[in-house]
């Protein structure tokens, strides 16, 4: 093929079939892609292959695969593009060992490449695990831009015109095949597909960012986010936006599971603006913020539960214990303020969420108001009654500062 000698068959799909191959010129191996003959017949989707397949050449992103050259050969249409040494992204995600951690990052980096394709103008519309490598180097690169088209303004919408909608299809029902790939009557793989997919009906890249999060979420839980044995089915559930439950049990924190059903929206203007938000909303890292994990998040609020009612109770119980009223007042003031100060010294450096950080500083600074309250409440004369409104005061003060500093 040109200067390119074939050298084995790696794979097969909708838009052709993809070789090994060994560029003469250049002396480096390389991944040559021949598209179905059926494909070229028309003069304007030849020059739709190319134009776009150009496009993606000027990608320069490393989780992209790189396109070297586009071309022609006695009528035959052949990308030549990046060969990569290592395997699928399904493959390499379905090794033992796997923690939900390690898959959430691999996606990470799977769409920073399909953000990158984006912000040249082009939308995949067939992201799925086997569309993306995974090198040697551990580096994951969307590949497989066959059924991509090019976005013409940013954000305008690509039409599936004269796609046939999976739902209502006439005949008998389609088993669905994880690897089956469609650019007839359906586009795309059905497994994957979003809702407007499924419809017909326009695409842009929140669709991208659908198969996405369904590739993500199969990851994830070892289920589809939608059930279904047949494309009907499967189509039903993804249109109707029924989800299923995620299993009982698992690691993966709220935070995650809440933008992966958010990037799941049937409606295309619920989802993300783009990828790069969902990717901002996706990366979660314990080991730089552990305060962010849903079971240290439920260990402090009970204990801050649990310490608010002792400190509510403390007073009276010291007064009981033979403490004066004044007294125990104020020694349930010093144990507050004390408290909030060692958290604030003992986790100054382990905490890194800004919530956290705010709460203690609310705490450290209405505990150190309490505590002044009472000392100078004493002195002045003031009795019990007096400083606990005042206390109330400056509880009320205090959450209004730390309201309008959330809002």
């Amino acid at each position: 093929m040109g200067r390119y000698a074939l050298l084995r068959k790696l794979g097969e799909g909708a838009m052709g079939v993809v070789y090994a191959a060994y560029d003469e010129e250049l002396d480096r191996r390389v991944a040559l892609k021949l598209i179905h003959p059926s494909l070229q017949d028309d003069s304007q989707t030849r020059a739709r292959i190319l134009r776009e397949a150009q496009a993606l050449a000027r990608v320069s992103a490393p989780n992209v695969v790189t396109i070297y050259q586009t071309g022609e050969v006695d009528g035959q249409i052949f990308i030549a593009m990046e060969f990569v040494n290592g395997t699928t992204l399904s493959k390499w995600q379905s090794e033992e060992g796997r923690s939900w951690l390690d898959i959430l990052r691999m996606y990470l980096d799977a769409g920073q490449g399909l953000l990158a394709a984006h912000l040249a103008g082009l939308i995949h519309r067939d992201f799925k695990p086997d569309n993306v490598l995974i090198g040697k180097d551990g580096r994951a690169r969307v590949a497989d831009f066959g059924l991509a088209r090019m976005d013409s303004k940013a954000g305008a919408n690509t039409l599936a015109s004269g796609r046939m909608p999976t739902v209502g299809r006439p005949g008998h029902e389609q088993p669905i095949n994880a690897n089956m790939t469609q650019a007839g009557t359906l586009l795309g793989t059905p497994l994957y597909m979003s809702p407007e997919q499924h419809l017909g009906e326009a695409t842009d890249a929140r669709s991208d960012q659908f198969s996405f999060c369904v590739a993500l979420y199969e990851a994830l839980y070892n289920q589809l986010p939608f059930a279904g044995n047949t494309v009907e089915a499967l189509a039903f559930n993804t249109i109707s936006g029924r989800i299923q439950n995620r299993p009982s049990g698992s690691r993966v924190p709220m935070v995650v599971h809440q933008a992966i059903l958010r990037g799941l929206a049937t409606n295309p203007t619920a989802r993300f603006p783009s990828m790069r938000e969902l990717l901002v909303a996706l990366s979660y890292d314990p080991t730089v913020d552990r305060t962010a994990g849903p079971r240290v998040r439920r260990r402090v609020t009970s204990n801050m539960i649990a310490f608010m009612l002792i400190a509510a109770a403390g007073p009276t119980l010291l007064h009981r214990a033979g403490l004066s009223e004044y007294n125990a007042a104020l020694s349930i003031a010093a144990a507050y303020f004390a408290v909030f100060v060692f958290m604030a010294i003992r986790f100054r450096r382990a905490i890194k969420n800004a919530f956290h950080r705010g709460f203690l500083v609310y705490g450290t600074v209405f505990g150190a108001q309490v505590l002044a309250i009472q000392l100078v409440g004493y002195y002045l004369g003031l009795s019990l009654s007096q400083i606990a409104t005042l206390d109330l005061v400056a509880l009320s003060a205090m959450t209004c500062v730390a309201a309008a500093l959330v809002l």
